[in-house]
């Protein structure tokens, strides 16, 4: 068997078990021993991440259901995601491209403080020059993926270039339930994507919340859902099938790489 053949081989066996699957797996065999290590209480110690170095409270947060998630824990997932990304580039979409958290943060300040045209400080992102975020260039995606954060609140715009259209994708629609909240602050978003993007900029981009998007059952699940949906996008499976058992499972595999220092699939 040539090396090419042995390669195929193996990308037809991953692609044969699901993402979601992968997750259960790999939840069920690490997280009761990295469960009991984070909440050892002989045991605090910091654990260096692909962002930063975080305490043992920082992983009971993260490996706890109904548990707010700050900004550090949705960089660090996100982070990891973009690594598995290149890691299994061939399981993973490569037309994906995952935004940091700091990126819709910045849209606003360049739009208040210079209007749509002010896109110069973004373009880092757009061509992937960011070297700690290695994500995909803007023009070899189909999606762009932004984590996004409201007061108290987090939600994941997927972006459709193609299309001129951002889906958000929202868990919990009661935290804004008329929508006006959202809509004006990713207007700014919307105006400057064309200019961004280096395309037409007379027609509207449009902006929908999806009411199919599934709905968490318990409160502080935002933030892994965000996460969630933006990992099965990548992994080109239906984040419209998740729920907060699937959700569990992924908080628990989250951990258990960070934890452990390395995310695999495997």
């Amino acid at each position: 068997m040539t090396e090419e053949e042995l390669r195929r081989l193996v990308v037809n066996d991953m692609m044969s078990v699901s993402f979601q699957k992968r997750v259960r797996m790999f939840a069920n065999r690490s997280w009761p021993r990295v469960s009991a290590e984070i909440n050892c209480p002989t045991e605090n110690r910091m654990i260096c991440g692909l962002c930063s170095s975080y305490d043992s409270s920082w992983f009971r947060v993260l490996g706890t259901p109904a548990s707010w998630l700050t900004e550090t824990h949705i960089q660090e997932c996100c982070r990891g995601l973009l690594q598995l990304q290149r890691t299994y580039s061939h399981f993973m979409s490569q037309e994906v491209s995952l935004m940091d958290v700091d990126f819709h943060q910045l849209v606003s300040s360049a739009f208040n403080e210079g209007g749509e045209y002010n896109i110069e400080c973004l373009m880092l992102y757009v061509r992937a020059e960011i070297s700690e975020w290695p994500a995909i260039p803007w023009n070899k995606a189909k999606i762009i993926l932004i984590p996004f954060h409201l007061p108290g609140h987090w939600v994941l715009l997927k972006v459709l270039p193609n299309r001129k259209n951002i889906k958000i994708m929202d868990s919990d629609r009661s935290v804004d339930r008329s929508g006006k909240t959202l809509l004006k602050l990713i207007n700014p978003l919307s105006l400057m994507l064309p200019h961004m993007l280096g395309v037409d900029s007379s027609e509207r981009w449009s902006i929908v919340r999806p009411e199919t998007f599934p709905t968490q059952k318990t409160s502080g699940e935002c933030g892994v859902y965000c996460l969630a949906a933006a990992a099965y996008t990548m992994f080109r499976e239906n984040a419209y099938e998740l729920n907060d058992e699937k959700i569990e499972e992924f908080r628990h595999y989250c951990c258990c790489c960070i934890w452990d220092k390395f995310w695999s699939l495997d």
